[in-house]
């Protein structure tokens, strides 16, 4: 059996300089955006009613996350907010290593700029008030992650597994799957190498990966007698989904200019995040627009828009 020093100069040899950036920028981050939390009783409504034990069980079975429960038994049901906060940090610095990877990724200026961005995204903070879910959400974006790059890898049947193990902890994150072939895809059409059909091919496999996800949870519902929670529509998901997606792609829209530009959601006026907003956007679209100006081939630039 090969020894402790063995594996460590493996891990050495691998870990480069860009990597150990990544690390401190996320840990640093991490630490200045969380020490509030860390240090006070700040929890989600849903947290309150929980002390420093907490078992996942049916509920959690029910809204089909059924890996959250291995992942406190694994941890004895122990809520360590410090430790399960520096577990989180672990696997977002991770999902950093396979987007530099994936996207080829050398300057250190944007790889600090997306790890702070990926440490402070909404999303991944709200999760963090619900600390007793935190660990698991992150390696739920780890797996989620994992599943695109191996999609975009062509190593289409064992994305599969990571995209199931992503879904049955935290559904949301295929979200992040989806987002990032997309992205891939855009880079490989400005460069005018992309395919639509390598496109719809990883789109399928992402499909086919949710359609696994359904049946082994239908499956397990069954041998234990459970049903889909009544939470956000999770016990009505089936062919209405899809007859309702035109609506559900509207509002997908309007919620996202509210949440961006308007008051509605969150108060954007108070830092003038609406007008910051703007200004991002603004820079997207003209990096767009001179993109598609340079490219030659005028079915790419169909593609890309």
């Amino acid at each position: 059996m090969k020894d402790y020093e063995y594996y460590f100069n493996k891990i050495k040899e691998k870990f480069r300089k860009e990597d150990l950036c990544i690390l401190i920028t996320v840990l640093l981050t991490g630490f200045i955006n969380y020490f509030y939390l860390l240090t006070h009783n700040c929890l989600s409504h849903d947290g309150l009613f929980n002390g420093p034990i907490y078992f996942s069980g049916g509920w959690e079975f029910d809204l089909g996350r059924p890996l959250l429960i291995l992942i406190d038994k694994l941890r004895g049901g122990l809520i360590a907010s410090s430790i399960i906060f520096i577990i989180g940090l672990l696997f977002i610095y991770l999902t950093m290593i396979l987007i530099k990877n994936l996207f080829n990724i050398k300057r250190k200026v944007p790889l600090i700029l997306i790890s702070i961005f990926l440490v402070i995204f909404p999303t991944i903070t709200e999760g963090a008030l619900y600390i007793y879910f935190f660990d698991g959400y992150c390696i739920s974006l780890f797996l989620a992650t994992l599943g695109a790059s191996l999609i975009l890898k062509k190593k289409y049947f064992k994305a599969i597994i990571p995209i199931i193990c992503s879904l049955s902890l935290y559904q949301a994150y295929i979200s992040v799957t989806i987002t990032l072939v997309l992205i891939y895809f855009i880079l490989t059409i400005i460069e005018e190498k992309g395919k639509l059909k390598d496109l719809i091919i990883n789109l399928l496999f992402i499909i086919i990966s949710l359609i696994c996800y359904f049946i082994i949870i239908k499956l397990g519902m069954i041998v234990l007698h459970r049903s889909f929670a009544e939470y956000k529509g999770a016990s009505s998901f089936g062919i209405e989904t899809f007859i309702n997606l035109p609506n559900s792609i509207i509002n997908t829209y309007k919620d996202f200019f509210d949440y961006l530009f308007s008051d509605s959601i969150i108060i954007n006026s108070y830092f003038h995040r609406n007008i910051i907003n703007i200004i991002l956007i603004g820079i997207f679209f003209i990096t767009i627009i001179l993109n598609l100006i340079k490219m030659k081939n005028n079915y790419n630039r169909i593609l890309l828009i």
